[in-house]
């Protein structure tokens, strides 16, 4: 297990270090954890929607977990290559990529409003309207009495 790296550029060193010993024991080639790799650290510089954060470091780490958690699940038998040289898991990343699964660690979050500002909304006074009426009020005649 790796901590939170410092930076991005300590980030991509660690996945890239875990692409190569990937492929030092022939379970994912390194061009192909590449492309991985590359695809989690694209998100880093996406400038966010209105609203919302950019992806964070923390994120990219979950999203390659979350990826390593759902080709474990995946695979039955052996991970080493089969006779035609094609790698288990590397077929399993292949089509986990775009899996809503890994890809939705690596969405934009809304951003949090400041205290202030949220304190502000919550304790002001509703504005004129109807209050709404009691739920029991509004419950069918055949189910009154009921708990």
């Amino acid at each position: 297990m790796w901590t939170l790296p410092q930076g991005n550029l300590q980030l991509q060193w660690a996945l890239q270090r875990s692409g190569l010993v990937f492929d030092q024991c022939a379970l994912i080639s390194n061009s192909e954890h590449e492309i991985w790799v590359q695809q989690l650290l694209s998100q880093l510089t996406k400038d966010p929607p209105a609203g919302h954060a950019r992806v964070s470091t923390g994120q990219i780490i979950r999203a390659d977990r979350e990826m390593f958690t759902l080709i474990a699940q995946e695979i039955e038998g052996s991970l080493q290559p089969d006779a035609a040289g094609r790698f288990p898991m590397e077929k399993e990343m292949k089509e986990l990529r775009t899996d809503p699964r890994v890809t939705m660690d690596m969405l934009p979050l809304p951003k949090r409003p400041p205290k202030g500002v949220a304190k502000a909304a919550t304790s002001a006074p509703p504005t004129g309207g109807n209050p709404r009426p009691p739920a029991k009020s509004l419950c069918p005649q055949e189910i009154k009495g009921f708990s």
